[in-house]
């Protein structure tokens, strides 16, 4: 990959390198190749990390609602909206006949209830991990789906190095690969996001009808996949009305109506394919303050979901990074997050990339502010008020747009210097890559993982199979954070650390999210003590010869690793054999 002159946006003069004979950018045979070959290592990796990592904590009702949804044309049970692409996620588990959860819990509408009996019955079907895996088999398209995506976006704002780099980079980013393989709406809101920015820079080049309505169509997507699609959408109608305010102000406000109106259009048709029996039925909560009226143009199965996410995210959450502790809106925990879980050669190309647009021509600098730094700064600062700041995964969408931000770093500098900079970004993420699991891969030189991170950037239940197979021999003492229905009664020979004595001995075993950040307060005194070892990385394993001291207050976050095979109270163990114990499943 060497360096490009920059492509103008001007519809008339611009260059051939940016062009194919259709106007999409051009991809050189080499550049196709390079990415594919990438994007099959990925799938690879992410496929392998699908089947054998345990659900993550939504998934299970994601995954219970959507097969609940797709079999009854019925949202009751979906607690959580926009429910589009977790819903498609689940039709590959249908042809594998899966046992669909009824009863009380349907009846009670209860999408928690649904998700327990759910899990109960797989794990005593032994079909968790198939159904798991064919649920993960959609994200992982998605996230191959967005490097492409990515180079376009960027090639046709930059040209073709700058979209072959920032294919790559997102795909050799263990954080991407980590959340690739999860159910769950991260990857589809970012798709989503990418499609509509796409959309959005072809309508501004050419404003025919067609492209306007197919941004409305892709922000239409994006309101079903997260509600920040609504975000994308009014960015998306801005951009297309900008850019032929000087020319027309009542066609450019009519351009953005017809956005809108398609996006709002795209809802509810698909809610009405998804749940039938809930167009035009009584409203609940939010839906009876809008009226009857409002029923006919809003969905009430997603005015419901609103109004249970907003409940959600306006209570204060537990966050944890760095060592430290807080809970509710906490502006420190994303850029320590990006420290955390980006490979450094990544996150330093994210941070010099966009000086590289000072090099760029006022007219590609206007264009990619509009579709690309705009919504990617909103999307960021959206974020970062939220009140439950429990996972860089949040910020997904907005950080693809910075990659294709900082693209251009490879097209203002000279041959050598962008070559450099490619191969120390790719080995950089390729070498963090390497690292399993990557759902739990934090920035080796910070140390453990589980005294800088916790939730979903470290611990979201996914170390169940591996706490499964070691807990029969252990007989251990467990306080387990994961999916609903995975609880410690379905772990063989374990017992629920809550109802310990209180002159416990033996093994115990809990899992990082609950140590440093939900039960932080009941388990304090356990980060008094060092651990012998870490399942999966994610839950620490400790062995007591003697009762600890239960009353004793703990430490903000976990000790070191113990250097021998008990635990005790030790402010940290400088053994040199202490880092074997801290990746490794204890004998």
């Amino acid at each position: 990959m060497t360096g490009t002159s920059v492509a103008s946006p001007d519809r008339t003069a611009r260059p051939e390198h940016q062009q194919g004979a259709d106007g999409s950018a051009h991809l050189s045979r080499r550049a196709a190749w390079v990415i594919c070959l990438v994007a099959v290592l990925f799938a690879g990796s992410s496929l392998r990390q699908a089947w054998t990592d345990g659900p993550t904590f939504d998934e299970a009702n994601d995954l219970a609602s959507s097969l609940a949804a797709l079999t009854r044309h019925d949202l009751r049970a979906n607690p959580q909206h926009p429910p589009l692409f977790r819903t498609v996620a689940a039709i590959p588990v249908l042809f594998l006949d899966p046992t669909i959860p009824d009863g009380a819990a349907w009846d009670r509408a209860s999408g928690h209830d649904l998700a327990v009996q759910f899990m109960h019955h797989e794990v005593a079907s032994g079909h968790l991990q198939r159904d798991l895996f064919a649920a993960r088999v959609v994200p992982v398209l998605e996230a191959v789906a967005i490097a492409w995506l990515l180079a376009l976006l960027a090639g046709r704002l930059f040209g073709g190095a700058a979209g072959v780099f920032s294919a790559v980079l997102w795909l050799v980013n263990p954080l991407v690969i980590g959340l690739g393989h999860v159910d769950g709406i991260d990857l589809s809101a970012t798709l989503t996001t990418v499609l509509t920015a796409l959309a959005v820079l072809a309508a501004r080049r050419d404003p025919t009808r067609r492209s306007i309505a197919l941004v409305g169509l892709c922000g239409g997507l994006a309101i079903l996949t997260r509600l920040t699609g609504v975000l994308v959408v009014l960015l998306a109608a801005a951009a297309v009305a900008a850019a032929g305010w000087r020319g027309d102000r009542r066609r450019a406000l009519l351009d953005a109506s017809l956005v809108v109106a398609v996006a709002w259009a795209t809802v509810m048709v698909v809610y009405a394919a998804l749940s039938p029996v809930d167009i035009g039925s009584a409203g609940h909560g939010v839906a009876a303050v809008v009226g009857t009226v409002g029923h006919v143009v809003v969905p009430p199965a997603w005015l419901r979901g609103t109004e249970h996410l907003w409940r959600v995210g306006s209570t204060p959450g537990p966050a944890f990074v760095l060592g430290e502790a807080h809970t509710g809106r906490w502006l420190w925990f994303w850029p320590a997050s990006l420290v955390v879980k980006l490979p450094p050669t990544t996150l330093a190309v994210l941070v010099a990339g966009p000086l590289a647009w000072v090099r760029l021509p006022r007219a590609v600098r206007r264009e990619a502010a509009w579709v690309v730094a705009l919504p990617a700064l909103a999307l960021t600062l959206f974020t970062v008020q939220q009140q439950r700041p429990i996972g860089l995964r949040y910020l997904l969408p907005a950080l693809a747009l910075w990659i294709v931000a900082a693209a251009p770093i490879v097209v203002v500098l000279g041959r050598r210097a962008a070559r450099t900079v490619v191969a120390l970004a790719v080995a950089g993420g390729l070498a963090a890559s390497l690292v399993t699991p990557s759902l739990a891969w934090t920035n080796p030189l910070l140390g453990p993982g589980y005294r800088v991170a916790t939730d979903s950037n470290l611990d979201w239940g996914q170390s169940y199979p591996a706490l499964r197979r070691w807990s029969p021999s252990h007989h251990p003492w467990v306080a387990y954070f994961g999916a609903p229905g995975l609880g410690v009664d379905t772990l063989p020979g374990a017992r629920d650390l809550a109802d310990a004595p209180a002159d416990l001995t033996g093994w115990v075993a809990v899992s990082a999210s609950l140590l440093t950040a939900y039960d932080r307060d009941e388990l304090g005194w356990l980060r008094a003590y060092c651990p012998v070892a870490v399942i999966a990385r994610t839950v620490l394993v400790y062995r007591f010869t003697t009762p600890p001291e239960r009353a004793r207050p703990g430490p903000e976050a976990p000790r070191g690793p113990c250097a021998g095979s008990t635990s005790r109270l030790a402010s940290r163990s400088n053994s040199p054999d202490a880092a074997a114990h801290a990746g490794g499943t204890p004998s």
